[in-house]
């Protein structure tokens, strides 16, 4: 149960336990047929719980972020020009950023388009973000639109300037029931599918009218292991641009893969 549901339930049960001692202390039955002792002792238990979840959050951004700042660690296999590599965390939280290793560093954490819609999605009441990827030449950020209908949907902006829509696929529609992960990116000019069959860890991002891909990656499967390289845990992505235009650059398609691998993971 996220911390969200937590809260809400502590609250209730709080709100209940303080009824009934007002009800005791004024002579009357209680409304709540629970022993007073259960009922603080459970509200409790479940604040200690809720405490722990956020000092657990505040201990992942800080380790997170030491590691963004060591330079020692590099994946076990070699990267060519156009491969790069990370790790997902077990769990994401915000101000959280992930190293994505190539031969151009990237990093890419959880974005909001405001406060409500952080702390909706911190306290796992609804997750409502996107996110901020970022080179030493590019910011890719993908906001959320309408994030409450069932679809995924965002404005993608390049260098802060809007350079198209990305979103899942209708179900009936698009037939998007027919793979396990189905996206399209549309600019002005052009459309772009993002598919990874069903029972497949192979995602691939091409052309709507080409065969041809312009992002291949992998990733692993429920993976506890270390990486030798990087000494960490987490689901592993190798990640490579086949056919690279200039229309984009490869921070693009890396931004749009590891969004979809986020809404995977939710």
């Amino acid at each position: 149960m996220n911390s969200g549901r937590l809260m809400i339930l502590f609250l209730l049960i709080l709100i209940a336990a303080v009824v009934d001692t007002v009800n005791t202390a004024l002579g009357n039955q209680t409304f709540f047929d629970n022993s007073l002792w259960m009922l603080y002792g459970l509200a409790f238990v479940l604040l200690a719980v809720i405490i722990i979840s956020f000092v657990f959050r505040n201990q992942s951004q800080k380790k997170y972020l030491k590691h963004l700042e060591d330079d020692s660690d590099i994946p076990e296999h070699s990267l060519g020009d156009n491969q790069y590599f990370y790790q997902s965390p077990l769990y994401m939280v915000d101000n959280q950023p992930i190293k994505i290793y190539g031969q151009t560093r990237m990093k890419y954490m959880l974005y909001f388009n405001n406060s409500l819609q952080k702390w909706l999605s911190i306290l796992g009441i609804f997750p409502v973000y996107g996110l901020v990827l970022e080179s030493s030449d590019y910011k890719i950020q993908l906001s959320p639109v309408n994030p409450l209908l069932p679809r995924y949907r965002y404005n993608v902006y390049i260098n802060d300037e809007k350079s198209g829509y990305f979103e899942s696929k209708k179900v009936i529609k698009d037939k998007a029931a027919k793979k396990l992960l189905s996206y399209r990116f549309t600019d002005d000019k052009k459309e772009y599918d993002f598919n990874n069959d069903y029972l497949s860890f192979d995602a691939v991002i091409s052309p709507h009218d080409s065969e041809e891909n312009i992002l291949k990656a992998d990733r692993s499967f429920f993976d506890l292991s270390r990486e030798k390289g990087t000494k960490r845990r987490g689901e592993k992505h190798n990640i490579e641009i086949e056919n690279h235009t200039d229309d984009f650059p490869h921070a693009l398609w890396i931004a749009l893969y590891a969004q979809v691998m986020i809404n995977k993971n939710r």
